[in-house]
């Protein structure tokens, strides 16, 4: 956004085919990742960080917020910024949804055997 919006109204465009569906729907596509050194190195840093991000995805969901911005940044008036489709912005780790990344991965050969990721998320921060 707000180019596909954009498209739609001025040219008439449709999506011509959903790539995440099937397997991959409601997959992951990224991600963040640090050492465990680095982790215990900077624990308040990456415990500030973990809070920042939750904070900036739950604002992401926010559509009426989205609106209230864009006009002033030039990108679109309040009523067509009210049309935008948002991503999904997940405000968790879902382990069962990162699993299947690994499980995709080691299915197409990509890593050589399977890995339970339950073992290498970090829990968030008291309070996010």
């Amino acid at each position: 956004e707000p180019y596909i919006t954009q498209a739609e109204e001025q040219v008439g465009a449709v999506p011509t085919f959903k790539i995440v569906t099937g397997a991959t729907a409601d997959i992951p596509i990224s991600g963040y990742i640090a050492s465990d050194k680095f982790i215990q190195t900077h624990s308040a840093a990456v415990a500030a960080f973990q809070r920042a991000m939750s904070k900036g995805q739950k604002a992401a969901t926010d559509i009426t917020a989205l609106a209230s911005v864009l006009p002033a940044l030039g990108v679109a008036d309040s009523q067509k910024a009210s049309l935008f489709k948002l991503g999904t912005f997940p405000t968790s780790v879902d382990a069962t949804r990162l699993q299947r990344v690994a499980t995709l991965m080691q299915a197409y050969h990509c890593i050589p055997q399977q890995v339970d990721v339950r073992a290498m998320i970090l829990p968030g921060p008291s309070g996010s």
